[in-house]
């Protein structure tokens, strides 16, 4: 049953996961507002009572398939226009803004959390990893990045110094095609980021990895699962051992 109704003020689709923290939503619109919302019911007695953001942060190019981490004061997020957004959770105040190069592209990926870092990939293929300093604030000298190839869409699954992610060949009009890997990515004891290997697939893997460790006493290994866009429904399965 329906407890109220957010209806946006610039509008667009909502394609980014919700995050949720102490008693507020966050979300993004890909026309434009990262919006935070109070989960309360103010009232009630009515269904479809139409919500008020607590606070809204525009992007230019908005927010698409770029969900945000949020820490203890911070919050996290990536716009389609390049820009990484360090800001206040609770008032939507910009922090601090980052601009990504233009050879990386846009972030297409939600925002994730490791080890003191953030990480998240774009849509040209580069992943991108930073430190947060001990106020929480991004650690603009840490910067790390590494260039996979062709262009990315899962949210970086991120393991005992292994990340598990996803990537597809794009072409110089940005047309997705084969080959598509599963990649493993090392991370070095400064953060930085290298290729351990990568596996070939029949299709393109859009999703985030599911981590199952279940094995990983018995014989060191853990298992990753991918599900991919493909008319058959291919469900893939990495088994690895750092």
């Amino acid at each position: 049953e329906s407890l109220w109704v957010y209806i946006d003020t610039v509008g667009g689709n909502a394609a980014t996961a919700l995050r949720y923290d102490s008693g507020y939503l966050y979300v993004g619109f890909a026309d434009g507002n990262l919006v935070c919302l109070s989960v309360s019911d103010e009232d009630p007695g009515q269904t479809n009572e139409e919500k008020s953001a607590v606070w809204r942060k525009y992007d230019s190019n908005g927010y698409y398939r770029t969900g945000v981490y949020t820490g203890e004061t911070y919050l996290y997020a990536c716009g389609r226009s390049g820009s990484v957004y360090c800001l206040d959770k609770k008032t939507g105040e910009t922090v601090q803004r980052l601009a990504l190069p233009s050879e990386a592209g846009a972030a297409s990926t939600a925002v994730c959390y490791a080890d003191g870092r953030i990480y998240f990939a774009t849509e040209k293929g580069y992943l991108y990893s930073y430190a947060l300093a001990e106020d929480g604030k991004i650690d603009t000298t840490s910067v790390r990045s590494m260039n996979l190839g062709g262009t990315i869409y899962g949210t970086p699954l991120i393991y005992k110094g292994r990340i598990y992610i996803g990537s597809a060949t794009m072409d110089s009009y940005g047309v997705v095609l084969a080959p598509y890997y599963l990649n493993v990515v090392q991370i070095g004891d400064t953060g930085e980021l290298s290729l351990a290997y990568r596996m070939e697939i029949g299709a393109c893997p859009k999703s985030t990895g599911t981590l199952s460790t279940a094995y990983e006493q018995k014989d060191g290994y853990v298992y990753v699962y991918f599900t991919t866009d493909s008319p058959t429904g291919n469900l893939y399965l990495l088994k690895d051992q750092s």
